[in-house]
């Protein structure tokens, strides 16, 4: 399995929720400041605040992915 960690964000913006959005929804967006991501497989498995994330996982199993303080929007 691979597991992947993305840390060091100022923030992650995402679009919550499982479905598509198309027209306005697209513009309802919810950053999280200090937020990290966990990818498995793939797939994003939790999208977070850093510690938040952090206390979910053993982060030896995670390759860390540093991103230098920067914004991401998976």
């Amino acid at each position: 399995m691979s597991k992947k960690v993305i840390l060091n964000t100022s923030e992650v913006v995402t679009c919550s929720g499982f479905e598509a959005k198309a027209g306005k929804a697209m513009m309802q967006v919810n950053p999280i400041t200090n937020g990290a991501i966990l990818i498995e497989d793939g797939y994003i498995s939790m999208v977070g605040k850093e510690l938040e994330v952090l206390k979910a996982i053993k982060s030896d199993e995670y390759e860390i992915i540093d991103a230098g303080g920067n914004t991401v929007m998976p």
